[in-house]
This record gives structure tokens, sequence and C-alpha cells, in this order.
């Protein structure tokens, strides 16, 4: 069961959601998950080898593109201020690429695709109880679930939920669809009490971006229609519109990633050719303009020792490997769309191509989030495996042929 298609994505998924627990420190935690992570994806290699299980190791031509990307980033590193750190770091991008491989080959049923989800919707409830639960014996607070930071919070339901969702729309179980509509309400509640702008954000893209290549024209209406009445409502109205800027803490909480971004950009013109890796620290970056603004010195007074985290993903190749690298993970993220939209024009049934549109909406939520967060793609958290694992399932799903091409061509979403 373990090495099975279902241990293993089972085993990843349930794990990688935990990243702050009681009596554990955050980085023996972080260290724990990527060894529970290692050794279960050794485990299915090695069932590979001992049973002669044929796979097939072709790389498409976003694999190529993260290949040369990493191959880009190993030679960054003796520029680097930390070498170890930054070669540990691009490992484990390798590693992240691994769990698409194993996912993509080992996923070759629907009841995979169902397993998964109620893996996903288990992390989802067990975050949500452990921080609605903290909210009523504590008090109110932003709510973070297993996670130290609520915004890595509202990023893992911002991208698990409508994983699941997807999932439970292009299988056959009911207990699924029902599942996921139950656990869809706590999860919403918690993601609304983290106060995360941008997992918000990227559900928003996440939608829109589905909706548009499914052609699903009444729901953008009537979601045009709702957005249009709730804009004017608070728009004429001063009292809702000064409520709607303090909950969205639009009138200073965005105070902190500008001057993040500014001392990012500052940094990477130190050394645009090569960057300056990974693991760096407050003092190394801040620490260069600390004395230029006030609200510098005011914002990371108390935070000056710890890693530097510039809230934006493009940010971080671009400090980590240069323009260079920032060009090259450019051409990958627009690889991968460009690869599940062919996969999607390509499909054989209906399912299948909304899979492939949701894949396609889960990337660009995830890079849309990846404008003012760094951890879904490719950040430090395990939630990556997520983002990955999805990859992984999409690229079965028209490798494979999960999917029979005996389907009605056409389905509206009022029918799921």
């Amino acid at each position: 069961m373990l090495v099975s298609s279902v241990g293993v994505l089972t085993a990843i998924t349930v794990t990688s959601h935990i990243e702050a627990l009681p009596m554990i420190s955050e980085s023996t935690l972080y260290l724990l998950k990527w060894v529970v992570t290692v050794f279960f994806l050794a485990l299915v290699l090695l069932r590979k080898v001992t049973t002669g299980e044929q796979w097939n190791w072709s790389f498409s031509r976003p694999g190529v593109y993260l290949l040369i990307l990493l191959a880009w980033s190993m030679i960054c590193v003796p520029f680097s201020v930390h070498p170890l750190e930054s070669a540990v770091e691009i490992i484990r991008y390798f590693l992240l690429f691994v769990v698409f491989i194993v996912t993509r080959e080992i996923t070759r049923d629907e009841r995979s695709l169902i397993i998964v989800a109620f893996s996903l919707l288990i992390d989802l409830v067990a975050a949500s109880s452990y921080s609605l639960w903290q909210f009523w014996t504590e008090g109110f607070f932003r709510l973070r679930g297993f996670f130290t930071n609520p915004n890595s919070f509202g990023v893992f339901i911002g991208f698990t939920l409508p994983f699941a969702l997807l999932l439970a729309m292009v299988t056959r179980s009911r207990v699924l669809k029902f599942a996921v509509l139950a656990c869809a309400v706590p999860a919403l509640v918690s993601l609304g009490f983290s106060w995360s702008r941008a997992a918000m954000f990227g559900i928003a893209v996440q939608v829109l971006v589905f909706l548009l290549l499914e052609r699903q024209w009444q729901w953008i209406k009537r979601i045009a229609f709702v957005a249009l009445v709730i804009a004017t409502t608070i728009l004429i109205n001063p009292t809702l519109r000064e409520s709607l800027m303090t909950a969205t803490r639009l009138t200073g909480g965005t105070s902190h990633r500008t001057l993040l971004w500014g001392a990012a950009t500052e940094s990477i013109l130190k050394n645009p050719a090569f960057g300056q890796g990974y693991g760096l620290k407050q003092n190394e970056v801040v620490g260069r303009i600390i004395e230029k603004d006030i609200g510098i010195v005011t914002v990371f007074r108390d935070f000056r020792t710890k890693n530097f985290l510039p809230h934006n993903q493009l940010l971080v190749h671009a400090l980590a490997t240069g323009v260079p690298g920032l060009v090259l993970a450019l051409v990958f993220y627009t690889s991968i769309i460009a690869y599940f939209n062919r996969a999607r024009i390509r499909a054989v049934s209906v399912k299948e191509r909304m899979l492939q549109s949701g894949a396609i909406a889960l990337i660009c939520g995830a890079l849309a989030n990846g404008l003012f967060e760094g951890g879904l793609i490719f950040g430090k958290g395990a939630i990556n495996n997520y983002f990955w694992i999805a990859l992984g399932i999409a690229a079965a799903a028209s490798r494979h042929q999960i999917f029979s091409e005996n389907e009605e061509k056409s389905v509206s979403l009022s029918r799921l």
C-alpha cells in the first residue's frame, strides 16, 4: 500500500501542509517533512526497479527549460553569498521536479485522483478546524492553521481547495463532490480570517481563467454583475468604503512588501549577472540601505537576522540567479502554460479538457499569488508539493488516458 500510487501521493499530500507544531522547531519540522517526501519517493522508485515496471522518463519542453534553469543556478553558486545553502536549495528544486515525474508516472486511474482529493480534504479539515478552535479558545487573531505565518496558511487553502474541487469535478464520486462542498465552508471561513489578500487574489484569478477557458459565459456574466453591484455599493457609501479599506489592510498593510521589493531590487543591481544565491539574511540585503529610509528601520528593526523573503517569486529568481535566471524562469512558466493548453486542445474527453483547463487556472493563480508571496511554486515550505502533484496529475491524464473517450463533448458547471 505504501509504495502504491495511492500510498505515496497520500503520504506526501498529508504531511506537506504542516509547518508548525508545538514542541518542534520550524527547521526540524521542515527537515522531517522533506525526509518523509524523499523516503516515499525512494520507496516508489525502488518498487519500480524491483517489479520491472516501465516508466517513460522523457522530458517535455517545460522539463527541459526547468533543467536549464537549474543548471544556470548551479553556475551561479560560486558567486553566491552562501554557496552551500544555494546548492542545497537547487537540489530541493530538483526534488520538486522528481515529485512531478513520479506523480505523472504512478497516476494511472481515476481512483488515484479520488484518493488525492480526499487527502487534500483531510489537510483542509485538520488545518481549518485547528485554526477555528484556536480562534474560539484564544480570541481573534489572523488564523494560520499548522503554519507559522497566516499568509502561508492562506496560500495553502487558496491552492488545495480549488485543486480538490477540480478533482471532484472530473471524477464520478458523488461522495467526493459532497465532501468538497462540506469542507469548503470551514476552509473559506478560515481563509477569510487569515486576511491573506494574495491568496484571495490567486483564487479570483483561478476562477476567472477556468471560466474563460471553459467558455462558461453565463457564469462570467453572473459574477461580473454581482461584482459590479458590490463595487457600486461600496463606492457610493463612504462608511462601507472605509470599512473595506480597514478590513483589507489597504491603508497600511502593503508598506511591508513595498519596502521588501525595493530592498530586493537594489540588491539585485549589485550583481545582475549571477545574483547572490539563496539563503540571504535580512542584514545582508536590507542592511545595505538601512540608513536611507526611517521606514525601513521601523519595519526591519526586529528582523534583520532572519531570512530575507522578498514576497515575490520573480524577485526571488532575480536575487538568487541574476537577470538571466529571471528570464529562464519566465520562459519556464510560459512553457508550462503552453504545454497544458496544448493538452487541453488535444483532450479526448470533456473531463480531460476540464482537468487541463483547471491545471492552467491553478498555474495562473499560483503565478498571481507569487507576485505577493513566494511560497507556492518554489518557496521553502513543503506546500510546494501540492503544485507539482497537480501538474503531475494533469500530465498523467493526457499521457495515460485516464478518462474515457466515450463521454459527452460539452458540460455545464451547473450539472457537476
